[in-house]
């Protein structure tokens, strides 16, 4: 189980259960100074951190095909800007940007971009 604790200082939360594409997207996210970022592997665990740990995210990076619709609305609620991965459209709000997998680096730079402009 991850160790919500350690990443209490994270910027950036992702809500991943593929630990390539969490890597991939940490990367990114670092490489752009938005970092730390904090992965978690389930839908659950994310809440949690939200939750429990004092430090707000700016940005909560969920998949869609993970059942996201509650994260989502927390990550709202909390002032966070959420990134859905393959999202449906229900997911769609203000504070919220949907991508597309698959998708390079040039999509992630437009979607932050939108996320964070």
């Amino acid at each position: 189980m991850e160790d919500l604790q350690a990443g209490q200082n994270a910027r950036v939360l992702l809500v991943l259960d593929n630990f390539i594409e969490a890597a991939d997207l940490q990367d990114a996210f670092e490489r752009r100074r938005l970092g730390p970022v904090l992965h978690v592997r389930s839908v659950q665990l994310g809440e949690d951190w939200i939750t429990t740990v004092s430090n707000t995210p700016d940005v909560v990076v969920v998949d869609g095909h993970l059942a996201a619709g509650p994260i989502v609305d927390l990550a709202r609620v909390v002032g966070a800007r959420v990134l859905v991965l393959n999202g449906k459209n229900d997911l769609s709000a203000d504070g919220v940007v949907t991508l597309a997998r698959p998708f390079g680096e040039t999509d992630l730079s437009q979607a932050l971009g939108r996320l964070m402009g």
